[in-house]
């Protein structure tokens, strides 16, 4: 019964953040068109921000309370279900591969993606044998965090300025409201996913107990599909308006943040750096990330225009590697 009650409470708040995500792809298109930003950054950034609030609040709330495999292993598994929804989008996406199609300015996302990992990566292996990287409670690892993001939100930001104009006049969205209610809509519902995001850690925390999952497994499965809901529900909505860069520049910008989020998350943990205490076994997320990266990164490059079949070879890499990496984390 109270497995049931556990049960029932994850899937609400899920079904809020769901709702919340799918009225705030609306507004960030209609400010994409409107700021002349361009789908790419707006997706990066602005939605990529709100989308990746559940993980933001879910990570803060964990580590105050000394949860670290959930904070840890939420980032993970969200990241890569991030990845995945590349292989659920192209299932969508008719015209040809989506990646073909894809901007090249997501080859920076991916890059900085694949050389985050190696930060954290090598933080949790050097940690995991000992080998502290960290002062006093916060690791070296997080204050490169924040610079490597911001590094790489200006080459994405110098990369789309030189092409924005020709996308910017394809653009036409009817709605009828001002820039201003548009970005107070999306603030609302953004506040909407900050305020669901607070429950995720506790209910996780519990469904840990009552199943006796390991926390690594829940908050790399479980709360990594939760908090990546938004994601998905803001990528698909993107590709049936026909805004592909914003779903792709969402899906890879969210990664981005989230990754920084772990530097944000440590600075709440309080018993140390949280890759020290964090379990050894998120290194398979970590190597599991790198791959399927690769494989976006080689899709992207090779621009194969066939698609015969509604899956292609890249989406069921992608998937492949994701089950591999749950099956392994459940039986580790």
């Amino acid at each position: 019964m109270q497995l049931d009650i556990v049960w029932l409470q994850f899937i609400a708040v899920t079904a809020v953040i769901v709702f919340a995500g799918i009225k705030i792809t609306r507004y960030a298109d209609f400010i994409a068109a409107h700021t002349k930003l361009g789908r790419l950054w707006v997706g990066v950034i602005l939605l990529a921000i709100a989308t990746s609030l559940p993980e933001l609040m879910n990570g803060i709330s964990a580590s105050l309370q000394s949860l670290p495999d959930i904070a840890v292993g939420n980032i993970f598994g969200a990241c890569l279900l991030n990845l995945l929804q590349i292989a659920i989008i192209d299932f969508y996406y008719k015209p040809a591969p989506v990646l073909t199609s894809a901007d090249k300015g997501h080859l920076l996302s991916s890059g900085f993606g694949i050389f985050f990992f190696f930060i954290i990566g090598y933080s949790l292996f050097a940690e995991s044998i000992g080998f502290s990287l960290s002062f006093l409670t916060i690791g070296l690892y997080t204050p490169l965090l924040f610079f490597i993001y911001f590094v790489a939100i200006r080459f994405i930001y110098v990369f789309q300025k030189r092409k924005i104009s020709e996308e910017i006049k394809e653009i036409a969205k009817p709605y009828k409201i001002s820039l201003y209610h548009a970005y107070l809509r999306f603030a609302i519902y953004a506040l909407i996913i900050i305020f669901a995001g607070i429950f995720l850690p506790t209910i996780g925390a519990r469904l840990a107990t009552l199943t006796g999952w390991n926390q690594s497994f829940v908050g790399t499965l479980f709360l990594g599909l939760s908090t990546s809901l938004p994601e998905l529900v803001v990528s698909i909505s993107a590709i049936r308006i026909g805004a592909l860069d914003l779903a792709l520049g969402n899906i890879l910008g969210s990664n981005l943040i989230n990754l920084t989020i772990i530097g944000i998350d440590d600075l709440f943990f309080t018993s140390g750096s949280i890759l020290l205490a964090a379990s050894a076994i998120n290194m398979l997320s970590v190597l599991a990330a790198v791959g399927m990266y690769s494989t976006v990164v080689i899709s992207i490059i090779y621009e194969s225009k066939v698609k015969k079949l509604r899956f292609t070879v890249t989406a069921l890499t992608l998937l492949a590697i994701y089950v591999l990496n749950a099956l392994f984390i459940f039986r580790a």
